[in-house]
């Protein structure tokens, strides 16, 4: 027989080495093994595949759903997420120019490319009024380029001479955009804010700054908190930071949240912190107090529906189905949002209702069964 390969998305001599020979089997032999070198360099690419066909002595293929095989060349590179250092810099009018540097992080494979331009600010985003392009700043629009295994590079902004005598803050901002190849990604950081400040200095708005760098020092140091402050956490309402150590501010739907819960973060807050025992602690307490939670609903769930005429099937199926899938429903969308892929939040779904199912079926019968 013929085996050979046939192009698809990947191209023989680029992506992979082409195979064109004569297979001979001997007498018993029932399989051979056939190695086809993949080549790989450092620029990022999509997935690709080829075919391997298997055909007759006249190089036709034979016919059979397993006389063919698609191979798929999965791309391992990491080209990286292009941000900002900062998100806001602060900057004197007295200055000639403001630097702001880009960073490359999880990975650095291959050639990044991303159009980095100044905006005008939104005026609900920044604290000062908006500057105008060439008085207060110079405008401008390029493409920056880096090369493989770089993972920084630093803008110069110019900012022209002019005289201003104002004590207000203008503000500008410089985004990026249009990330090439497509595997390159923005992080949150893909927006920096330029405050220019008065030349002579504004003491309310240095307090400001020197306030602001405390408390996003204080949130950085207190991520993980002790125990003996979670009760403490629990009660107070205030910014939140996330992954890239940006400052969310409460809005007025976390705060009205906040109060409506504030007793059950108090009542959560005796888990133990993630650290202590590898996180037995706070898996055991966790899992106590669900179940706590759990048994609860089922019998606030059977009191209503004894009380409104509902049978204990119709109350099964409604009440206590819905309390006690709407934490795996908040589970699922806190698990998608934070993963990649989607693996995660259906493996919650179909994992909690198999336990539901079989473990909070399967064990009362066995004990019903054992007692009876």
């Amino acid at each position: 027989m013929n085996l050979r390969t046939e192009d698809g998305q990947a191209l023989a001599g680029k992506d992979y080495e082409a195979k064109d020979m004569i297979l001979t089997l001997k007498p018993l032999e029932r399989e051979r093994h056939i190695n086809i070198p993949v080549k790989n360099d450092a620029e990022w690419a999509p997935d690709k595949d080829f075919m391997v066909l298997i055909c007759d002595e006249s190089g036709e293929k034979l016919i059979g759903d397993d006389c063919e095989a698609k191979v798929t060349i999965l791309e391992d590179d990491k080209p990286g997420i292009l941000g900002f250092e900062e998100r806001q810099i602060n900057v004197s009018r007295k200055q000639s120019k403001v630097s702001v540097k880009i960073i490359r992080t999880d990975g650095s494979d291959g050639k990044a490319k991303v159009t980095i331009k100044t905006i005008k600010a939104d005026e609900d985003m920044v604290e000062g009024k908006p500057a105008t392009a060439d008085k207060d700043y110079v405008p401008f629009q390029t493409q920056v380029v880096l090369e493989s295994n770089v993972i920084e590079y630093v803008q110069d902004i110019e900012l022209p001479d002019c005289e201003n005598d104002t004590t207000d803050v203008y503000s500008f901002a410089v985004v990026l955009e249009d990330p090439v190849p497509a595997g390159v990604k923005l992080s949150k950081r893909a927006t920096c804010y330029i405050n220019i400040e008065p030349a002579e200095g504004n003491a309310e708005i240095q307090a400001e700054n020197q306030e602001r760098d405390k408390m996003l020092d204080y949130f950085l140091n207190n991520q993980d908190p002790p125990y003996s402050s979670h009760f403490k956490n629990a009660c107070i309402l205030g910014p939140s930071i996330d992954d890239n150590n940006l400052m969310d501010d409460v809005t007025c739907g976390e705060a009205i949240m906040h109060l409506l819960t504030i007793f059950w973060k108090c009542l959560f807050a005796i888990i133990p912190p993630k650290n202590m025992w590898g996180g037995w602690a706070a898996f055991l307490v966790a899992l106590s107090l669900i179940g706590v939670i759990t048994v609860l609903v089922g019998e606030i769930a059977t009191v209503l529906g004894c009380s409104i005429g509902l049978k204990p099937s119709v109350t099964g199926i409604t009440l206590v189905a819905m309390g006690t899938s709407l934490p795996d429903t908040f589970a699922s969308k806190t698990a998608a949002q934070g993963s990649q892929y989607a693996d995660s939040a259906i493996g919650n779904v179909t994992g909690s209702n198999s336990v539901n199912v079989f473990l909070g079926v399967g064990l009362p019968w066995v004990i019903g069964a054992m007692y009876w």
